[in-house]
């Protein structure tokens, strides 16, 4: 996404979270009382949590210790789905910037019709494997989707998919300094004029 951190503008590039490491904080963190038996963990930000290598090890952790988790996704892959992805899992949030390949090319860069496959096997497999969870797509608003809103909700409801449009935002710590500063390069000030409703 341009307009993210971790987007095609990062200036430097993560690894994956190791499950020794991921073990060892959730350690710190129940020790310390920052979990909550009711609490969900998120497994995702800034990053795709499906192409984590050692995904399902990594939810062997949170199912022994009976914590709950959700993702977000862009829906580009497809995960292993079996009991242990769907145990304790929450929710899964779809992430679109519209639904078209025209606005997969213009953010994403993914095949429209791949991802709508994608979804859909995520959702029947997970249904399959008993879930009754929490699905839903966070359609993100632009200037130029706003005609295939409407087309968007119709493919939520025909598959029982919540549907929650939010305006896409700029979400670049360092952009939104040059912004603030008068100091952004102005075809990335000029494009994001043509894209985003409010800088805010």
């Amino acid at each position: 996404c341009p307009y993210c951190l971790s987007g095609i503008h990062r200036r430097a590039t993560g690894g994956f979270v190791d499950c020794e490491r991921f073990e060892r904080a959730l350690d710190v963190m129940t020790k310390n009382h920052l979990l909550s038996s009711d609490g969900t963990i998120g497994l995702y930000n800034w990053g795709e949590p499906f192409l984590h290598p050692r995904l399902s090890e990594l939810l062997l952790v949170l199912n022994e210790r009976e914590l709950s988790y959700g993702f977000s996704t862009n829906a580009s892959r497809v995960p292993a789905i079996d009991q242990t992805f769907v145990r304790n899992r929450k929710f899964i949030l779809f992430s679109m910037p519209g639904f078209s390949q025209r606005a997969y090319d213009r953010i994403h860069g993914f095949n429209f019709e791949q991802v709508l496959k994608n979804i859909q096997s995520i959702v029947q497999t997970c249904r399959e494997q008993g879930v009754r969870g929490l699905f839903t797509i966070s359609y993100h608003v632009y200037q130029f989707n706003l005609e295939e809103i409407f087309r968007c909700e119709e493919f939520a409801a025909r598959w029982d998919i919540a549907f929650s449009p939010v305006y896409a935002i700029l979400n670049n710590w360092w952009h939104i300094n040059a912004l603030v500063d008068s100091k952004l390069n102005y075809d990335l000030l000029r494009q994001i004029s043509e894209d985003l409703f409010s800088l805010e």
